[in-house]
């Protein structure tokens, strides 16, 4: 076990196998399958990988052909990993040594007047299985996050950083396959900064917590009850850029309630106070800031604490969904 805690966004190696870690949670380890062997990846699967998936002698994975491997570790189409059985790569500690040697990455290190230690890339680069169209998945941890945003956007103002042109944002809208139009997804995406091109490299800014701030934030573990689409203004922004991004709400208003089989009644639901929508996917973070009103279309989990009822609204439930969150203050 490092000396630190696994933390989102980290990369455990497993049996010769990489996963990407997708909690602040971690006992056991939660994380996806990203890359296989490609000597496993034909006995598992029994066929050859497409080319454009081969990483030197290892096979990038998609999220249905991951859970064919180790079966007895996932649950809910997540990995539950033994922590003192995996190896451990964190971004802000491996970063400044792969710098020295990948100067692709050294201009999007460069951009961020972040101290070493808040910064560093996780994904295909972190572990060497990049290729030359990777892109540069670039982590700033804690308070620094907001200042790499401002330097992003002062980037782009200056010319230091290229906007992306339709056929990119149309790219990204493609693979992200958002239950919104394509116009009302862009002018979300624009006002976020959180891409961009340095040259012809695209790189994505990820926020994850401060090891001090790592369980600021309970999991919410409730009951499913139904699809939900609600209203409500957004109380505080701090975390909106969080993993799940996070948005407390007052004045909620209900405007459809569909419960499940085995769910709640509408009667039922008069007693649940619904005081936060949170986003389990990265289409949706830093969607809508605070004082903005907003629309969400997602599942309804409910707990009871302390005799009362409290519900969230859960968006990302499923890799492909009708499943949204919108600011009606900027799009109306």
């Amino acid at each position: 076990m490092p000396e630190k805690p696994i933390r989102l966004r980290d990369v455990v190696k497993f049996r010769e196998c990489y996963f990407s870690v997708v909690s602040y949670f971690n006992d056991p380890v939660k994380c996806l399958l990203r890359y296989v062997p490609e000597n496993l990846y034909r006995k598992v699967l029994k066929r050859k990988p497409e080319a454009e998936k081969v990483r030197g002698s290892y096979v990038k994975l998609d999220h249905d052909e991951a859970l064919n491997f180790f079966m007895e570790h996932v649950k809910d189409g997540i990995f539950l990993l033994p922590p003192g059985d995996v190896e451990v790569f964190k971004p802000e500690i491996l970063t400044p040594k792969l710098v020295e040697r990948d100067n692709v990455l050294r201009k999007v290190y460069d951009l961020f007047s972040v101290p070493e230690g808040f910064k560093g890339v996780t994904g295909s680069r972190l572990i060497g299985l990049s290729s030359e169209s990777s892109d540069v998945d670039f982590v700033v941890y804690g308070e620094w996050f907001e200042k790499a945003r401002k330097e992003l956007k002062e980037g782009l103002i200056r010319g230091k950083v290229e906007e992306l042109e339709e056929d990119e944002w149309r790219k990204i809208y493609r693979k992200r396959r958002p239950a919104i139009d394509f116009d009302t997804f862009v002018t979300h995406e624009k006002r976020k900064y959180h891409r961009g091109f340095v040259g012809e490299t695209y790189f994505d800014l990820l926020y994850v917590r401060d090891y001090s701030n790592l369980t600021i934030f309970s999991e919410f573990r409730g009951v499913k009850v139904g699809k939900i689409l609600v209203e409500g203004l957004v109380e505080n922004d701090s975390a909106v850029f969080d993993y799940p991004a996070r948005y407390p709400m007052e004045e909620v208003k209900v405007l459809e309630f569909e419960p499940f089989e085995l769910g709640t009644s509408d009667t039922s639901l008069e007693k649940v106070r619904i005081t936060e929508v949170l986003s389990f996917t990265h289409t949706y973070v830093g969607q809508a800031f605070r004082g903005e009103r907003i629309r969400a279309y997602g599942v309804l989990e409910v707990l009871e604490v302390d005799g009362k009822f409290v519900g969230k609204v859960i968006v990302g439930t499923r890799r492909v969904s009708d499943e949204y969150i919108v600011s009606m203050s900027l799009i109306e």
